[in-house]
């Protein structure tokens, strides 16, 4: 009896523990899906409480092991959509569907670029598109600039790679730059004043987590000389937990065969027990050869970017830092016929290449000031930045009143050695004689490759004959031009620039009104010298190689040589010259906003700014190309290629001041929650900026360039469900 009661014992001790384990171990299975009932896969959910989680896989399922907890909250999230909480009862609960919201379709998102106050899209009377990490995700574009060709009434014109893009915004078209919009990154310019192309110093990786697109409108008080447009690249925050992402991007460009490799990171979140300090840090590398590939790499260099972010009950503090370093080209243009519909020309490709392959030189001074040049054209275009910011937002008392404060300071450097401007040229033209200070030198001249000494024919220069420039011979390219070859010239530019950016508001908000008053100020110092250092001339083809040409006059006297053995002449010979500007800017502005809830449909906001801007410039630019009397450099008078002496002019500069009046005013409806109108009309004028002011200066003057006018009158439709999102927006710009 004993021993039956000691098994049932254990037995049921047995029986306590399997149950008990059962208990422990439920689980609790869902599947989450997006707004069309499409099943997400890799999507995140975490138990807040315990933070264990799992990721759902290519069905969208999940399955997770819960304990004997009887409530549990959990957070879904996956790229491009809503982050959701959601409260479970585990009890009653074994299957859910969890639906995410579209990101991209969210029209009540907060914005923050464009108005004096953050507020809602479909409240606010401003033509506004967010392009959403959803969005950026599937894009792969030539460079950061073209990720704007998903804004409407944006044209970006990226035909030259990653460097040098043009964006143009309603209609706005001056200067083939980005002359009527302000780049910026987190909420402050990246340039100003046109010193230098600002889209040369942005990349957008994974590090990046929307950007706000306003066209024209408040744009012009809110943004300094930015009547057209701000487009506003927003980094990512850490969170409340740690996330983290590394991703590769493999393939091949062009004719494909030219390789890419990009690999890129992005991680962040808290590093204080309370989770109000938080920390994100993000960047990426790669290496290309590019999609018009010359032999050697066009790309190769990366980013890091990273914030500190402390967030307390009133306000926030974020500390930011950038390192770019990197090497690219952009590309020349390939030769092309037909205007009504363009094809590349005779055997190009659009995957070809007109820069010459890769080839190292030294060219030497050729007077005093002008700098000599060791040229080895796989250097590239190489672009530094390095920046920190901070950013600091306060709310006082019971928040009526609220301070903004932003602080950037940025030394940039742009070093591009290259060749710029390659189109192809007929050795026959008298215009080619002319140009190149060879009409009149009566004899024969001899075009051999450089490279393996191939001779290509000769041309023959002589005035008693009815045809003065004849040739004989086969140069590559006469499918594209008879008789022809590269105009070839290797420019040097070499850029500084330091800017430092403040930008501070004060607003107040009483009964259904907010007063905003804001400063901003900018000081730029811009330093640059450029110079077409010599001239080649090279073969029309893919990978084209330079021509080293013999001169042989008429008269039978001894062979001269009009480039070097590298096929490179004219040193310090150039139309364009040497131009050095030493710029100081000092750009501020005063702006004011006043923004009241007439009704809670209907939204009033107007505001004015006011700017003045003082510009000053010492510049040195080219006096003359003389011939040396002595044979030039190496003081032989038959190496033609030397014998060019150049002198600059007494050095000038000036001072220049300008003022602007801007203003804007608009009224949004809202008649229901899925609906909304506006109406805006602004008058934005835009001062002089330095590419303005260097373009007309001439010896000691500078031509008087009075601000640019631009009215805008624009409307908008605003239309949204959970499924829709849609705006309709007309404007009108007289520039």
């Amino acid at each position: 009896m004993k021993g039956q009661t000691n098994n049932l014992l254990i037995l049921s001790s047995l029986f306590f523990v399997a149950t008990h384990s059962f208990a422990q171990e439920r689980y609790l299975r869902g599947t989450v899906t997006n707004s069309n009932k499409i099943s997400i896969s890799g999507a995140s959910v975490v138990i807040k409480e315990t933070r264990s989680g799992t990721s759902t896989d290519t069905n969208g399922v999940f399955v997770l092991k819960t304990g004997d907890e009887k409530k549990l909250t959990l957070i879904v999230s996956s790229v491009g959509y809503l982050k959701k909480e959601i409260l479970i009862v585990t009890e009653n609960t074994t299957n859910i569907i969890i639906q995410l919201d579209d990101e991209a379709k969210v029209l009540d998102d907060l914005i923050v670029t464009g108005v004096f106050d953050p507020r809602k899209r479909i409240e606010s009377s401003v033509a506004i598109t967010t392009i959403t990490a959803a969005q950026l995700e599937h894009i792969v574009p030539n460079s950061s600039a073209e990720l704007l060709r998903l804004v409407p009434g944006v044209f970006v014109q990226s035909a030259r790679g990653e460097l040098r893009n043009q964006i143009f915004t309603r209609g706005m078209v001056f200067d083939g730059s980005v002359y009527f919009i302000s780049i910026q990154e987190d909420g402050l310019p990246i340039t100003t004043g046109q010193a230098g192309n600002p889209s040369d110093y942005l990349r957008a990786d994974v590090n990046l987590s929307k950007i706000e697109a306003v066209r024209g409108g408040s744009a012009s008080i809110l943004g300094v000389n930015a009547p057209g447009g701000i487009f506003n690249y927003i980094s990512k925050t850490g969170g409340k937990q740690f996330e983290g992402i590394v991703s590769t991007r493999l393939g091949l460009e062009g004719n494909g065969k030219n390789p890419y490799y990009r690999i890129e990171g992005n991680f962040g979140g808290p590093i204080s027990k309370d989770k109000s300090w938080t920390y994100n840090i993000g960047g990426h590398y790669r290496y290309a050869n590019g999609a018009k590939y010359p032999g050697y790499p066009l790309s190769h260099g990366g980013q890091l970017k990273g914030n500190l972010m402390k967030t307390y009950n009133k306000g926030f503090f974020k500390l930011n830092i950038k390192w770019l370093n990197d090497r690219s080209k952009d590309f020349e243009f390939t030769p092309t016929v037909d205007f009504d519909k363009p094809r590349p020309a005779g055997h190009f490709t659009s995957s070809s290449s007109v820069l010459i392959d890769g080839t190292k030189l030294f060219v030497p001074s050729v007077g005093p000031g002008i700098r000599s040049l060791n040229y080895d054209s796989k250097d590239l275009n190489h672009l530094k930045d390095n920046a920190i910011s901070m950013n600091w937002e306060h709310r006082f008392g019971d928040g009526s009143w609220k301070t903004n404060q932003a602080f950037k300071y940025s030394q940039k450097s742009s070093a591009s050695i290259g060749t710029f401007i390659v189109y192809p040229s007929d050795v026959t033209s008298f215009y080619y004689a002319a140009i190149f200070d060879l009409l009149g030198k009566e004899g024969k001249y001899k075009f051999i490759n450089a490279a393996s000494r191939k001779d290509y024919g000769t041309l023959t220069q002589d005035f008693s004959q009815p045809n003065p420039f004849a040739f004989k011979g086969n140069l590559p390219g006469s499918e594209v031009i008879s008789n022809g070859v590269f105009f070839t010239p290797l420019t040097y530019d070499d850029t500084k620039l330091n800017d430092f950016f403040y930008q501070g508001t004060i607003s107040k908000k009483y009964k259904d009104m907010r007063f905003t008053v804001g400063l901003y100020s900018n000081k730029t110092r811009y330093k640059h010298y450029g110079t077409q250092a010599a001239t080649g001339f090279s073969t029309i083809e893919d990978k084209p190689q330079l021509l080293a040409i013999e001169y042989t006059p008429n008269n039978g006297g001894p062979v001269q040589q009009l480039t070097d053995n590298n096929g490179i002449g004219w040193y310090g010979w150039s139309p364009f010259g040497v131009q050095y500007n030493d710029v100081k800017t000092w750009d501020n502005s005063l702006f004011f906003g006043h923004q009241w809830d007439i009704t809670p449909r209907l939204n009033f906001d107007w505001g004015f700014r006011y700017e003045w801007l003082h510009l000053s410039n010492y510049y040195l630019t080219t006096k003359s190309n003389d011939t040396s009397p002595d044979g030039g450099v190496d003081k032989n008078s038959l190496t033609l290629y030397d014998n060019y002496v150049s002198s600059l002019n007494t050095p000038a500069s000036y001072n220049k001041n300008a003022k602007t009046f801007s203003y804007s005013g608009g009224l949004n409806y809202r008649k229901n929650k899925n609906l909304a109108f506006y109406a805006r009309y602004s008058l934005g004028n835009k001062v002089p900026d330095i590419s303005t002011y260097i373009s007309n200066q001439i010896v000691g003057e500078i031509i008087k360039e009075l601000p640019q006018k631009i009215i805008q009158l624009e409307g908008g439709i605003k239309y949204q469900t959970d499924k829709t999102a849609l705006t309709v927006t007309p404007f009108l710009s007289i520039l």
